[in-house]
This record gives C-alpha cells, sequence and structure tokens, in this order.
C-alpha cells in the first residue's frame, strides 16, 4: 500500500512483523542492522594477512589527519559544510578502497550519515558529532599497531550509524 501510495521502500517497516514471528517461533528478535546489513557483514572473520594489515596502516597514517581536520571544521560553524563535505569524500574514497567487509560497509554507512547531515535530514548534535567521532576508534589502531584489528569496535559502530540512518527521513540513496 505504502509503494503505491508514493512512499519509500523500507526494510524496516517489515521488522515488527518479522520479530513478532521470530517470536512465536522462541528465535531472538532482529536488530536493525541485521536486517539492513548481510550476515556476512557482521559475522567474525579471519584476522588479514600482514600485507594487508601493513596496507590499511599506510592509509590511516595518511587518512587520521585528514579526518581531524575535517572534524574541526564541522564543528566549527563558520565552515561546517565543508568539513561535512570533506568527510563525506573521505568515507567515500575508504568504502571504495576497501572494496568489501566490515570496514567497507562502516565507512559506507558512515558516508550515509554525513549526506543526510549535509541535506538536513539528521539534526547535527552531540549525539550525531560523537558517533562520526568514534571513527577515529577505527583508524587510530590501524596506524599505530599492525597487530591491531579493530573489528569489535566496527561492528558496534556499523551497528550504531546504521540505528541513526533507519530513523531518518532521506532522500539520498545512500
Amino acid at each position: 500500500d505504502k509503494l503505491q501510495s508514493g512512499y519509500a521502500d523500507s526494510p524496516l517497516a517489515l521488522l515488527p512483523s518479522i520479530n513478532d514471528l521470530r517470536a512465536a517461533r522462541g528465535a531472538l528478535p532482529l536488530s536493525d542492522a541485521e536486517v539492513l546489513v548481510p550476515h556476512s557483514v557482521l559475522m567474525d572473520t579471519e584476522m588479514p594477512s600482514p600485507d594487508v594489515q601493513e596496507a590499511f596502516a599506510r592509509i590511516a597514517r595518511k587518512v587520521r589527519p585528514h579526518f581531524h581536520r575535517c572534524l574541526v571544521q564541522w564543528f566549527h560553524e563558520g565552515t561546517a559544510r565543508e568539513g561535512l563535505t570533506g568527510l563525506s569524500r573521505l568515507f567515500h574514497q575508504l568504502q571504495r578502497y576497501l572494496e568489501e567487509g566490515i570496514f567497507h560497509e562502516l565507512f559506507h554507512a558512515a558516508e550515509g550519515v554525513v549526506e543526510a547531515l549535509l541535506e538536513g535530514s539528521l539534526e547535527t548534535n552531540s549525539v550525531t558529532k560523537s558517533l562520526i567521532g568514534r571513527i577515529d576508534r577505527v583508524i587510530k589502531p590501524f596506524g599505530d599497531d599492525v597487530s591491531a584489528w579493530p573489528e569489535a569496535e566496527a561492528h558496534s559502530l556499523l551497528i550504531d550509524l546504521l540505528t541513526m540512518i533507519a530513523r531518518c527521513e532521506s532522500s539520498s540513496y545512500l
């Protein structure tokens, strides 16, 4: 009915019904993220090869200063739009470089949140600033120590980003 009336097709509209059926079977309910992200992304994965870890470390050392500069621009009222635009470009490049997996999905979702902020469908407040700022917890370990693999933080952050995206009314394809 909603599709025929011109409303957006949101898989989250089915979540209450899905969870009712799961409860009737005695299964645990699904979260927003489990409906929006492929199961393979949320599964535990093996540690990447040392070559892949080293490549991520090199990228993190280059990207992190740009990330911080864009955050500072966003936090200042006069340059907020430039900061958000820079963050969007940075997240887009990172997700394109990573191609697949949890970190690809994380930066794709982060780009979606920033696009929603740019178009005004999400409000810039302490929650959104904190959420985007937490991305540093994923980038920093790559540059500090090649053996650090912040997958648990990436999973948690991805779920939080997707929850925020699911609750906004955005026209962006992201």
